[in-house]
């Protein structure tokens, strides 16, 4: 899944204005997601109207990027990154002495468009603005996490471990966890860290992010009905929120479930279009009818497949495993790898790299990836698989 709707936690809280002009409540005659949704929009368009009446300001432009983050994870499109990047650096730009939310903001934005370079960039600066602040340490470590410089990052959370409870350090150091294969750990931090928060200053698409996150945890650790549970209980604060449909539908796919898989699936892109949900539908498909598991690998390609930045990684490795397409998504992997040496690009980088008879420079690949999570149950696998083949 893309680290923009996988790892992002919201910049900030929301703070609503109170002044006149702001926008009215749509009658309470829906679902509280489609009420909050249509909130949502409007609220970005108070901002929009703010901002053409005013460009000078700061605040108004990281309002609306913050605003504008939130609608892009929960719809996937493209183009709200794009614009809170934008409002971001407008911000910064109107106001350079006060611009750390400014940067902050700027940073998610880059990372949900895969764009880590820039997003590292911005980090160094924020930090330079804050240098005493452990959030901006963290922004900055998780770039690094992002991009497999991994003894950088390691530094950087060890020396924050004292601080991991802090807002905006907890959720980060949860990410540093994971990747290194500690899920228990970062199940409990992320715990203690939503126990800590005010239910009620926790907004509804905050409180489902946190039941997102600890079923996509559960799910790494192989706690297939904690998962669905933690899943469930996200869905009841956000019926329609993509994410944990298609997190759902990841979860009965790997339980063997296709065809619930299929169903959670189908609900989860008419809320939110992207390739990940579409990847899952075409693997769920294949064993159950080939022909339709194409049409969806064609639907992937028509939304960039291959080519894009931060490609569907869960997919590359299904055409591997199919032996589909296995040229193209090795060329697609050595091209990540040039700007992103973490585990899960060397992993993919190995496994395309040993299904195209590159077997000794898939295990230095493989090797690596175990080298900073020992515990991942897939690329154990793969490794498995590649030394087998080396030794015989």
């Amino acid at each position: 899944m893309r680290p923009g709707v996988r790892w992002l936690f919201p910049i900030m809280l929301a703070v609503v204005p109170m002044v006149v002009g702001w926008p009215r409540a749509p009658r309470p005659d829906r679902d509280g997601a489609t009420i909050e949704r249509e909130i949502l929009d409007r609220e970005i368009e108070w901002f929009r109207g703010r901002i053409e009446r005013d460009p000078s300001g700061g605040l108004d432009y990281i309002q609306l990027g913050t605003r504008l983050m939130r609608r892009a994870r929960e719809s996937g499109q493209p183009a709200d990154y794009a614009d809170a990047a934008a409002a971001a650096r407008a911000a910064i730009g109107n106001q350079p002495r006060h611009s750390a939310g400014g940067w902050q903001l700027l940073v998610a934005a880059l990372m949900s468009q895969h764009r880590f370079g820039p997003a590292l960039g911005a980090a160094d600066t924020l930090l330079a603005i804050e240098p005493e602040s452990p959030s901006a340490a963290a922004v900055r470590a998780e770039v690094l996490l992002e991009l497999g410089r991994y003894p950088e990052a390691d530094r950087v959370f060890r020396s924050l471990w004292l601080r991991r409870f802090d807002p905006g350090v907890a959720v980060r150091v949860a990410r540093w966890l994971e990747v290194h294969g500690r899920l228990a750990e970062a199940r409990d931090l992320l715990h203690a860290s939503r126990d800590r928060l005010s239910e009620s200053s926790l907004p509804r698409d905050q409180r489902a992010w946190f039941a997102l996150r600890q079923g996509e945890l559960a799910a790494k650790a192989g706690a297939g009905d904690e998962a669905l549970r933690q899943l469930r209980r996200g869905l009841e604060e956000a019926p329609c929120d993509g994410r944990l449909l298609a997190a759902m539908a990841r979860v009965e796919l790997d339980r063997g479930n296709p065809r619930a898989a299929i169903a959670w699936g189908d609900s989860a892109l008419a809320f939110r279009l992207d390739g990940v949900t579409l990847g899952t539908l075409a693997e769920a498909w294949s064993g159950i009818e080939p022909a339709k598991a194409r049409e969806y690998d064609a639907a992937i390609e028509a939304t960039g497949g291959l080519s894009i930045p931060g490609f569907d990684r869960r997919h590359a490795l299904a055409l591997l495993d199919r032996g589909e397409r296995i040229d193209d998504v090795w060329r697609a992997a050595e091209r990540e790898l040039r700007d992103r040496r973490d585990i899960g690009t060397l992993d993919l980088v190995a496994w395309a790299r040993f299904r195209s008879g590159r077997i000794g420079l898939a295990a230095a690949a493989i090797d690596e990836a175990v080298k900073w999570n020992p515990t991942d149950r897939r690329v154990q696998e793969h490794r498995a698989a590649i030394h087998a083949r080396l030794g015989s």
